[in-house]
């Protein structure tokens, strides 16, 4: 468990530039306080989103280890966030023809905050991050797919667009559960949203490589249970 705890710290505390906090104030959306003991569940790693500044806007102060509440359940872990991160586990490391996938249970409304998976992770615990991800937004159906290669700005392969393959919040609670995968072939990656192709791509368009750690990727402001995070190294059909 101690060394649980050093390894989140090194991730979280060094400079400024690795990560983003929004503070409260006269901004349309702040990070919500969270309050977490500081710990990853054994064999879990993060790392919050780097700082983007803005014009006119004050630098957020650097996020803590404890703005985050990561916590071991059946099957997987529930993640309330503060701070946008990405979360993953260094023994889940996918290369050539494989399919990743998880199932996102979210048990109220999340507004227009998004989560979902990553491919081809490497150097995820420094400046030089690189990882492909492809993440839903249950609140309208939409859909995004991003590289980042970088502390930069991520680049959009698929900007956000909405798909009915999407599981929407259910009116009232907000409730909505999506199992969401990433198919990756020999000359195509398929992006899946409760078993439906919502986009393919050729690998060579991505200009990011698809070998490499595999994890989840969860915005600010979220309360998620994620559940059956697998790669499957036999890749069944996708329809």
């Amino acid at each position: 468990m101690r060394s649980a705890v050093l390894l989140l710290l090194t991730l979280v505390t060094p400079a400024g530039a690795q990560s983003i906090g929004v503070g409260a104030g006269p901004y349309s959306d702040p990070t919500h306080k969270v309050s977490g003991s500081g710990r990853m569940p054994a064999g879990w790693a993060m790392r919050f989103d780097p700082i983007v500044a803005r014009a006119g806007r004050p630098a957020p102060a650097p996020p803590r280890a404890t703005d985050v509440d990561v916590q071991a359940v059946a099957g997987g872990v529930r993640v309330r966030s503060g701070p946008a991160a990405i979360y993953w586990r260094a023994s889940d490391v996918a290369s050539g023809r494989f399919t990743v996938s998880a199932t996102f249970t979210q048990t109220r409304g999340m507004a227009h905050e998004a989560y979902g998976l990553l491919v081809g992770g490497a150097h995820l615990d420094d400046g030089r991050e690189r990882y492909l991800y492809f993440v839903v937004r249950p609140q309208d159906g939409g859909i995004l797919v991003s590289r980042r290669t970088s502390d930069a700005r991520p680049t959009a392969l698929v900007p956000w667009t909405v798909h009915p393959a999407v599981h929407r919040e259910r009116a009232g609670d907000g409730a909505a559960t999506n199992r969401l995968a990433v198919r990756v072939d020999v000359d195509s990656v398929w992006f899946v949203a409760n078993d439906r192709v919502v986009r393919a791509l050729a690998r060579a368009d991505l200009r990011i490589p698809t070998d490499g750690v595999v994890g989840v990727r969860v915005n600010h402001n979220l309360d998620l249970l994620v559940t059956d995070l697998r790669v499957d190294r036999a890749a069944g059909r996708i329809r």
